[in-house]
């Protein structure tokens, strides 16, 4: 089940059908975007072709997707040299193409995507436009991107464009935005899907030498693991659960999604 919204998962042939039909009974963008993304990363049976996959997302755009205008804007910036550094072999020497990558990226931004709006940034200040491409960043910023926050630090600790006042504002705006949108359950969730892809844990918990290999850096993200230490996800708590005996799966413990063990009788937390 997703750990997001607990509803089964299709995947390969099943998912593949249910995109298409959506896409034949609703022409629905978003399954456009989808399967624009399967082309592109060859996943659940489809054949990785970056030309397909520039099809759907086209398609999909037109229906008004964000996600498909930013997939557009990163796909016509990228050189063939690009592709073929990403794994790609197709022939894609008239592939870059700025004029539509700026297009699209304007699509994206004016929708909300804020990645977008921090790569026009780098189109207004290329054209000599710096006034507007830090009010790019500015917006970017405050939508939730790290990486156009630093920019507008580093010229405000620089004593130019940005006033206090400005730089606090875009501070602020991004601590609301992360606050809204990344809440602890859905940072676990999250980081478990990441764990499912990376092929670290399968239906079965984690090994005690996958725990090893990786345990040090998903500490840093609040999940514990040692190599004495063996934990499974379970979806419908959103919390790794610790495991003891193997042969039964019985849970005797559990994290927080801080990483923190809860009292299996009260539900406090070690502090």
């Amino acid at each position: 089940t997703c750990p997001f919204c607990r509803s089964p998962e299709l995947a390969g042939s099943d998912l593949v059908a249910a995109l298409l039909k959506r896409i034949d009974d609703l022409n629905c963008d978003q399954s456009h975007f989808e399967m624009g993304g399967n082309y592109y990363e060859g996943a659940h049976g489809c054949e990785k072709s970056l030309e397909k996959a520039r099809d759907c997302w086209e398609k999909s755009a037109k229906g008004g997707n964000m996600m498909a205008h930013f997939g557009l804007g990163m796909y016509y910036i990228r050189s063939e040299e690009d592709w073929k550094t990403l794994g790609y072999d197709e022939d894609m020497s008239e592939s870059k193409d700025h004029e539509l990558a700026r297009y699209h990226f304007i699509e994206a931004a004016v929708l909300g995507h804020p990645d977008a709006r921090y790569n026009l940034a780098y189109y207004e200040g290329k054209d000599g436009h710096i006034g507007r491409a830090f009010a790019h960043y500015q917006i970017a910023a405050k939508q939730g991107s790290v990486k156009a926050l630093k920019q507008c630090e580093k010229v405000y600790r620089q004593g130019a464009l940005l006033s206090a006042s400005e730089y606090e504002s875009c501070v602020k705006s991004k601590e609301a935005v992360w606050k809204e949108m990344f809440t602890q359950e859905r940072l676990l969730a999250m980081r478990h899907r990441i764990i499912l892809k990376m092929g670290l844990m399968k239906s079965d918990p984690i090994g005690s030498f996958a725990a090893g290999m990786y345990g040090r850096a998903f500490k840093q993200h609040g999940i514990m693991f040692n190599g004495k230490q063996e934990f499974r996800f379970n979806p419908d708590t959103c919390e790794y659960e610790e495991v003891k005996d193997k042969k039964e799966f019985k849970m005797v413990g559990r994290l927080t999604a801080d990483g923190r063990q809860l009292h299996p009788k009260t539900g406090a937390t070690n502090m």
